[in-house]
């Protein structure tokens, strides 16, 4: 019964130490319901049934807790409630938000240990002050969890309550996938300070602090981020309850941040991002952020010193601003999961059994394999990031051990090729990689999670064997599948969709998208213009189709790869012929499966596929299509098509334009 039940509402916080406690072997029950939070107290917007899977907790039991609002001030636990904790948890955790009606209950009826967690109040508050209407500083089943010393130091002289048998210190830190997501991602494009500042619709504490800082930053631009600020959120400067990814740019792009904090006792988390993103962070000596940071450039005596230091950062002064970003790389260590992975230690003392002891597949389903969880697995499975765990569970895939060869090449193309490899009976099951679609790892992607999702069906579909992993070190395990290519005889898959398109007539189609390699990146315009020359001469005795995106491609690894579109160039065929368009804006970074089965159905059914450049539209044609016709102005297909061979499976292959040109117009002009 090695569960705890976790009524903490930080995101950023559960993010961080949950997966610490979960390794640790225990299970951890976070609430599903939360509407009572404010959006300044919420945890995350998509609570997923991940950790559920290491609770020991009988799923009709497990029902009745995901209906429990935890955080409402009104809500009473009833008997049954009071049962099923005290049968399946031997924790709760809680903070200065749980409400005193639900605290009075745990406190009188819940027969394991209660920890409360202090974060650190301002001025000379204490703890004291706050907890003693409820009876518990001499309650031996209630431990305190402090954040820093120095909230502990403080406390030790207001009260003898809190003493080594009842109190840990127990830091904050940030979780993996946030640290890799945003590290040295610091790329200013303005003058601006960033300033954090929440609740400002108080009008209370942090209000305050607002109005402070306007009037202290007069004539500076600045940026004022924060959530609850809605009655100042139509001024031009706000930036008020930001999605995480808009709110962590938007603090990489200015020029610093201003910490406004002078309490010694309490420390917010975000310039403890700021530190990760590597912006240059100006704060005041007599804020609890000098533990982290205390030889930093950035630390000041009063507001002069601070205003004198800005300006000389949106001056430029670039030996300074480097001085301060490289003072900061020092703290960064203490805020990782690996860091504070034995934080727990002394504070849970039972001693925890593993994971596939106290998980059983035929309660509930969830991510786990079905096999035996090893403490290695464990580990993998608490790295995996909280979207990707969002697409498993509804498909509900079993994460499996780590299995070698994985590959680094999960294009369209490339996977279909070890398809085709297994169905050939070349090949065995495919270790798919999901680490490929952690944003913070690959750039490939712009929608990763509907990548990998979009794979997925395919996966289904065509009845793939697939082991599902996740190993973040994806360059130095990844493997190519070239050499594993060059094996394929045949390269047609059998599988067919029915097209929800009809087109009465034959035709033929000319795929927009375009990958020439970066090999012919400086030459692409000049490839274009002959293409369009061609296509506007060109007259078809078929009716043709245009299929692919019309619209160029956005994220860094596609433009590195010289992946373009020539649907300009292609509706210059307008001039002569008649113009089918089925293209899309942009398929890639919405990537729909219906429509993927529509599409192979068509090319199918095509007389001929054109093709310039290599990638998915050549693969599909390849893999589906009767015949295509392919300009390729590099080296790379020579591996796949058996060395340069021009007519593997009807598939004819020109590095010459003019060749191409007349292929063309010979078979397919009038």
């Amino acid at each position: 019964m090695n569960n705890i039940l976790y009524l903490l509402n930080h995101k950023t916080l559960t993010d961080f130490e949950v997966p610490i406690i979960n390794k640790r072997g225990f299970g951890v029950f976070i609430p599903k319901k939360y509407s009572s939070l404010s959006k300044v107290n919420s945890i995350n917007l998509i609570t997923t049934n991940f950790y559920d899977n290491f609770l020991d907790i009988d799923s009709n039991d497990l029902t009745v807790l995901n209906e429990i609002d935890w955080f409402n001030n009104e809500h009473i636990l009833s008997s049954e409630h009071i049962a099923i904790l005290n049968r399946n948890f031997s924790f709760i955790f809680i903070t200065l938000l749980t409400a005193p009606p639900l605290l009075t209950q745990l406190v009188e009826k819940f027969k394991g240990f209660i920890y409360y967690r202090f974060f650190g109040l301002p001025g000379n508050m204490s703890y004291v002050t706050l907890v003693k209407d409820f009876n518990i500083l001499s309650n031996p089943k209630v431990k305190y969890i402090f954040s820093y010393p120095e909230i502990y130091n403080f406390e030790l002289t207001k009260s003898e309550s809190f003493n080594q048998s009842n109190s840990y210190i127990i830091p904050l830190g940030l979780s993996n996938s946030l640290i890799l997501s945003i590290q040295n991602t610091y790329n200013p494009k303005s003058n601006k300070i960033s300033f954090v500042c929440s609740r400002t619709d108080e009008k209370g504490y942090y209000y305050n602090i607002y109005q402070k800082f306007i009037t202290q930053f007069e004539g500076y631009e600045f940026v004022i981020l924060g959530k609850n600020n809605d009655s100042i959120a139509d001024l031009p400067y706000v930036k008020n309850n930001l999605p995480d990814e808009e709110y962590y740019k938007c603090i990489s792009e200015c020029a610093c941040m201003y910490y406004h904090s002078v309490e010694s006792r309490h420390l917010h988390y975000h310039p403890l991002e700021a530190m990760v993103i590597g912006i240059p962070i100006i704060f005041h000596d007599k804020s609890l952020l000098s533990s982290y940071l205390s030889s930093s450039p950035g630390k000041c005596k009063d507001i002069g010193e601070i205003r004198d230091k800005i300006d000389r950062i949106v001056s430029n002064q670039s030996e300074f601003i480097d001085d301060i970003i490289t003072s900061q790389q020092v703290g960064i260590k203490k805020l990782t999961q690996k860091y504070n992975r034995n934080s727990f230690n002394v504070s849970l003392k039972i001693d925890p059994v593993q994971c596939h002891e106290r998980y059983s597949p035929d309660k509930r389903e969830g991510i786990l394999s079905e096999e035996p969880v090893s403490d290695e697995l464990t580990r993998i499975i608490m790295d995996v990031p909280k979207d990707i765990q969002v697409v498993l569970e509804e498909y509900k895939i079993k994460l499996s051990e780590p299995k070698y060869p994985t590959y680094i090449q999960y294009g369209m193309g490339d996977i279909l090729f070890l398809i085709i490899l297994q169905k050939q009976g070349n090949f065995g099951v495919i270790n798919f990689n999901l680490a490929y679609f952690n944003k913070s790892i690959c750039n490939y992607f712009t929608n990763p999670c509907n990548a990998l999702e979009f794979r997925i069906k395919m996966f289904l579909e065509l009845d793939v064997k697939v082991n599902y992993m996740y190993i973040d070190n994806v360059w130095t395990n990844g493997a190519t599948i070239d050499n594993l290519i060059k094996g394929i005889t045949d390269y047609k898959l059998k599988y067919f969709p029915i097209s929800q398109t009809i087109i009465g007539k034959p035709y033929i189609i000319f795929h927009t998208k375009a990958r020439l390699g970066s090999d012919v990146k400086i030459r692409l315009p000049i490839v274009k213009e002959y293409v369009k020359n061609i296509l506007s001469e060109f007259k078809s005795k078929y009716q043709i189709v245009l299929m692919g995106e019309r619209d160029s491609f956005s994220t860094e690894k596609l433009c590195q790869a010289c992946i373009d579109t020539f649907y300009e160039e292609m509706l210059t065929l307008k001039k002569n012929n008649d113009i089918i368009d089925l293209t899309s804006k942009s398929i890639h970074d919405n990537l729909n499966f219906e429509d993927w089965r529509n599409h192979v159905s068509i090319i199918k059914n095509a007389e001929c596929n054109f093709i310039f450049g290599w990638g998915g539209s050549f693969c599909l044609s390849l893999i589906f299509g009767k015949k295509c016709l392919t300009y390729i102005d590099t080296i790379n297909y020579e591996i796949i098509l058996n060395d340069g061979n021009l007519n593997v499976n009807n598939t004819y292959l020109y590095r010459d334009i003019t060749k191409f040109k007349n292929k063309l117009i010979e078979e397919y002009g009038k």
